[in-house]
């Protein structure tokens, strides 16, 4: 399975009693279905699942999948602290038809995830599902436990690994130049300000919180790398780096979900303790956003 292209990762709305809302978020996907992106990625830290019993995510997980474009792919966040637990959630995933799986480190005990005990586990868990897994690599969310470039090319060695979702802190090239020769093993930039050096580095695309709410510039953005666009491509991105500090990155996935609402798209509250965007803070990100992106729409233009 090649990952190429723009993949979303995709939000939960909740409602103002903290239910997950099924209707917006078949709503907002069947919006994304319009636009250029590759796939989906629920239940990652985009989707809050770190606040989502197992029961909500196999609903979730239920409408991405009923309602996702039959051109778009869906992995599924199936992560858990133990190999039991996430095999078995794997493969409550594989039966909803999920594409493959995104798995985070294990990371309750980081002291004991040496790079010996990570390739047990990712071992064990492609050996028990049938589906591809994507190795999903964020020490920010994970306690600092991360795959290592060495780690990673280890693990490419496995067929039914396919891929990771970088969103470390180490430099894209330190991981495309661990890369295998098999044409099948796929690196995505986890972040914006990683994407232009993965894609120039050998990254086949990228999993970015702002396609949830400006997909098609994202989607420029990784046309304009792979046609050999250099230096536009260099601008836009600097751009839309530039947009995010000054906007959603101050306010994590609260930030993302204040964007899709200032965009047509639907996404209720986070949930709690997380808090809205709320006020001049709201004020601020709208004006930032739509005089940026309109900004950014014309220079994509010229």
């Amino acid at each position: 399975m090649l990952l190429n292209g723009i993949f979303v990762p995709v939000i939960t709305p909740f409602q103002a009693d903290q239910k997950v809302d099924p209707g917006l978020l078949k709503e907002n996907i069947q919006k994304l279905n319009l636009t250029g992106v590759s796939g989906y990625m629920p239940l990652g830290s985009n989707g809050e699942f770190a606040y989502i019993s197992d029961d909500e995510a196999l609903d979730i997980l239920n409408v991405v999948k009923k309602t996702a474009g039959k051109n778009k792919l869906v992995f599924a966040g199936t992560g858990r602290e133990s190999v039991k637990n996430t095999v078995e959630f794997s493969k409550k995933a594989e039966e909803i038809g999920v594409d493959a799986v995104f798995v985070l480190t294990p990371h309750y005990f980081p002291k004991q995830m040496s790079s010996e005990v990570l390739e047990k586990y990712y071992r064990e868990v492609a050996e028990k599902i049938s589906v591809p897994v994507i190795l999903y690599s964020a020490p920010g969310y994970a306690s600092g436990v991360n795959i290592e470039p060495e780690l990673m090319a280890r693990l490419a060695g496995i067929s039914n690994i396919s891929g990771m979702k970088d969103t470390s802190s180490k430099p894209v090239n330190e991981y495309a130049s661990m890369l295998p020769e098999r044409k099948d093993f796929s690196l995505l930039a986890g972040t914006m300000d990683k994407f232009y050096e993965g894609i120039l580095s050998g990254a086949t695309g990228g999993v970015l919180s702002s396609a949830n709410y400006i997909p098609e510039i994202c989607c420029s953005l990784y046309e304009l790398l792979v046609k050999g666009k250099i230096d536009k491509a260099r601008e836009l991105h600097r751009r839309l780096c530039g947009l995010a500090k000054k906007t959603t990155a101050q306010y994590g996935v609260a930030g993302v979900k204040a964007a899709m609402n200032i965009f047509g798209y639907s996404c209720g509250v986070p949930r709690r303790p997380l808090q809205e965007v709320t006020g001049m803070a709201l004020y601020e990100m709208t004006w930032n956003l739509k005089s940026g992106v309109e900004e950014i729409n014309n220079f994509i233009k010229e």
